[in-house]
């Protein structure tokens, strides 16, 4: 409507700082890019898809939803029990879709793109230390473009679910994943590209204070989604009284307030976000990130 506001801005306990190279991309910064809407990746989800609010489960159909890739196919063994042979997983990218830097349009995204991402995350490179640098190398060999839309995945051990986040994905939004970045901006500018923000989302960053803000803006030819409103910023405020002030001076729009403040914010017109209520898991990691085949005192099984 022609009344909303067309600067949106929210505040957060954290911003983290810009880090646009797989091959660097930590748990969480890595996830900021795609869930504040600066990078994609493979897969997405339909939260009102399938069963997922009925039945509260987040499925592998629900998690399958088709983003940057819109087609995959499976070339599979028999078995596996040929280590060398567990096949391979060819994927089709989306045509038409652009990267934007600070300075807007940059390059169109392409199979390799892709594949650098991938490999660089770890499938073909040792010295990375993505929070999914473990799966890339354990699941995949190099990935291979061998057309403009076309990347096909070999599988150095075949894992079903690799694709979903309802798993142990490396793809969808449903969890912790591997962002595609520019093969084309990494040969221009380098290891430069790790602090310069971009990527194929409906939003792109234009100023990225570490710890401080992020200035972003909305796309207006994105092929998916362009946003309702011109301008982003995401503020960070490490106070809990800080993020709830912000709210109230109407210096914000959208604030991660204390579970403490909510009740108050409420009683004086403020709207908690309904997809807040609901329940959180916790992991339980069981002992063991090693484990030994054999007794290293007698060498037995």
């Amino acid at each position: 409507p022609a009344a909303e506001a067309k600067h949106l801005t929210a505040v957060l306990d954290s911003v983290g700082t810009p880090m646009f190279r797989n091959e660097r991309a930590t748990a969480f910064e890595n996830m900021m890019n795609y869930y504040y809407g600066f990078q994609e990746l493979l897969t997405t989800w339909e939260p009102n898809a399938g069963g997922f609010r009925s039945k509260g489960e987040v499925t592998d159909d629900v998690c399958e939803v088709p983003m940057l890739a819109t087609t995959w196919e499976y070339d599979l063994p028999d078995n596996f029990d040929d280590p060398d042979n567990q096949g391979t997983v060819t994927l089709q990218i989306r045509e038409g879709v652009n990267f934007y830097t600070a300075d807007g349009e940059h390059s169109e995204l392409t199979a390799a793109d892709v594949a650098w991402s991938f490999n660089d995350a770890g499938s073909d490179n040792p010295n990375a230390t993505h929070s999914n640098a473990g799966e890339a190398y354990s699941w995949f060999k190099r990935w291979e473009a061998p057309e403009k839309y076309t990347v096909v995945g070999t599988f150095r051990s075949y894992m079903a679910d690799w694709l979903n986040g309802g798993g142990a994905g490396i793809s969808s939004m449903c969890g912790d994943a591997i962002g595609i970045v520019s093969k084309t901006l990494f040969d221009e500018i380098g290891d430069d590209i790790m602090t310069t923000p971009h990527g194929t989302g409906s939003v792109y960053v234009t100023e990225w204070k570490p710890q401080e803000k992020i200035e972003a803006i909305a796309r207006k030819d994105h092929w998916r989604h362009s946003p309702n409103y011109e301008k982003m910023t995401l503020i960070q405020a490490s106070e809990s009284a800080t993020r709830s002030a912000l709210l109230r001076t109407n210096k914000a729009d959208i604030s991660m307030v204390s579970i403490q403040d909510v009740k108050t914010l409420e009683s004086e017109g403020f709207k908690m976000h309904d997809g807040l209520n609901q329940v959180l898991g916790q992991f339980i990691y069981m002992a063991g990130n090693y484990w030994s085949f054999t007794n290293p005192e007698t060498g037995e099984p």
